[in-house]
């Protein structure tokens, strides 16, 4: 029994090590066929007044009022601090935000504990 207790291991040890590397092999080109694609809303460019209202959690109507208090308080200043007003721009009649700059406006008006309306 001896004799043949070396043999019957090197025999169990290639069949694991074999089994081993016919895994790990399908696992790699598992992941060549189909790749995973991760979709970051962040990389879209600009939000529309409607997705910048969703994303603050806000209806459409608040925010365009927020906007517009915002805008006739800005007229009479001739500086202000960039983020304390909801930056955007205008394209024709539409209003794009970039979220970058909505979560810039958020922590300055966080930290400074002042009342947005």
């Amino acid at each position: 029994m001896s004799k043949h207790f070396l043999s019957i291991s090197i025999v169990l040890l290639s069949i694991a090590i074999f089994f081993l590397a016919f895994q790990l092999g399908n696992s790699v080109s598992m992941e060549e066929k189909e790749p995973v694609q991760i979709v970051d809303s962040s990389a879209k460019g600009l939000l529309t007044l409607e997705e910048a209202a969703s994303y603050l959690n806000i209806n459409k109507e608040k925010l365009t009022s927020i906007i517009q208090k915002q805008d006739s308080s800005r007229e009479v200043l001739s500086s202000f601090d960039t983020y304390e007003y909801i930056p955007y721009i205008q394209i024709g009649e539409e209003k794009y935000f970039n979220q970058e700059q909505i979560d810039e406006w958020i922590r300055y008006n966080t930290v400074i504990w002042k009342e947005v309306e």
